[in-house]
């Protein structure tokens, strides 16, 4: 594991950077929903600027890693927890699982809190599903996951190869789980048993506040199943359902600008 770890800079480029290109050339390959929303190229530029500028505003704002902060003396008497004598292996185990089940009550919270939910919309407001909307998230929205990964890191003392895991894990899931895909019938059944597929994910991008309010989970459908908010189906055909929200439609709304500001105004 500790190779892992000193080699995390290399793994992480190559499957975010590996797996935004591969999941967005997949959708242009085998495009699933068929829209001119989808090739504009103001879209495309607002979605990267988000993926590329979070990922520098998050360095700006917070210079540590989550591996360097669950490493400083300072926070070692928040460490409530102490799973370090657990077998390596186990506590690596124990957290994926835990940050995998804290971002979907997270994400949850999201769409619960109005808040949090003012700063989640701007992900749910494009008006289009594909691979570049897994990078469609308000930089205030980023910073607050960050800041709950790393509590929940520090207090219960997680290796610092599960978190660079997990970390790999969820980027490259939300990335598949959002390509503009979809598998055959006989393959889609057999896979959203265990993942969120991006038919799955594709339901909670709907614009009915039903199926907007399920399948949270971003990599394992588990949870979903679990906690009672999995659905299967939805209403419309998903190669034609309506994505994004009723609100917050139109061109002037889909500016950069504007979704940078869309936290200050009401629903």
């Amino acid at each position: 594991m500790e190779a892992f770890v000193e080699g995390q800079y290399f793994y992480r480029l190559i499957f975010s950077i590996g797996g935004l290109f591969l999941f967005m050339t997949l959708g242009l390959v085998f495009p699933y929903r068929k829209s001119k929303e989808l090739h504009r190229p103001e879209r495309w530029f607002n979605n990267l600027a988000f993926t590329f500028g979070n990922a520098l505003l998050v360095r700006l704002f917070i210079p540590l890693s989550l591996v360097q902060i669950i490493e400083l003396e300072s926070l070692k008497p928040y460490k409530l927890l102490d799973f370090q004598a657990m077998n390596p292996w186990l506590l690596f185990a124990f957290g994926l699982i835990l940050l995998d089940l804290a971002i979907y009550w997270q994400h949850r919270l999201t769409h619960k809190i109005p808040l949090l939910w003012r700063l989640h919309r701007v992900h749910h407001s494009d008006i289009e599903f594909d691979t570049t909307t897994a990078g469609r998230f308000h930089t205030l929205e980023i910073l607050f996951s960050f800041a709950l990964k790393a509590v929940i890191a520090v207090i219960f003392n997680l290796s610092a190869a599960s978190i660079i895991a997990f970390e790999i894990l969820l980027n490259f899931s939300s990335l598949f789980n959002h390509t503009n895909i979809h598998f055959p019938d006989k393959i889609e059944k057999v896979l959203r048993w265990l993942l969120i597929t991006p038919d799955l994910h594709r339901i909670h991008h709907s614009t009915y506040h039903k199926e907007m309010n399920s399948n949270f989970g971003f990599s394992i459908s588990l949870w979903d199943r679990l906690f009672k908010s999995f659905q299967n189906k939805g209403l419309n055909p998903q190669d034609s359902m309506t994505i994004g929200l009723i609100k917050f439609r139109s061109d002037k709304d889909q500016t950069l600008w504007a979704l940078l500001k869309q936290p200050t105004l009401k629903d």
